[in-house]
């Protein structure tokens, strides 16, 4: 199975480091904020995946409100994600 670095390599416009922007199109479910330890700053705030960076093997997600306003910026090793994450950020990454 393709890891998600190999995956994320494979996203049209990325750089020799990091994916593009927002290579997940769908937002963070909730029940993986928890996982993360992300508290929202308002409850109708949501997370993006920012990008996957491939030198460092990071995953950046940031929390935005509806109007589009960014707050907190989160990094995560890959290999330190839960399980249930990695696999919805496999189905996820859009190619």
């Amino acid at each position: 199975m393709e890891t998600i670095i190999e995956l994320a390599k494979r996203i049209p416009r990325g750089t020799k480091t990091e994916t593009k922007p927002y290579p997940v199109a769908d937002k963070v479910p909730e029940e993986f904020l928890s996982q993360l330890g992300i508290e929202l700053e308002n409850e109708s705030n949501y997370v993006l995946v920012l990008e996957i960076q491939f030198d460092t093997e990071k995953i950046i997600l940031q929390e935005y409100d509806q109007f589009g306003e960014n707050y907190a910026v989160y990094s995560y090793r890959i290999e330190q994600l839960p399980i249930t994450f990695k696999e919805w950020l496999r189905l996820k990454v859009s190619i």
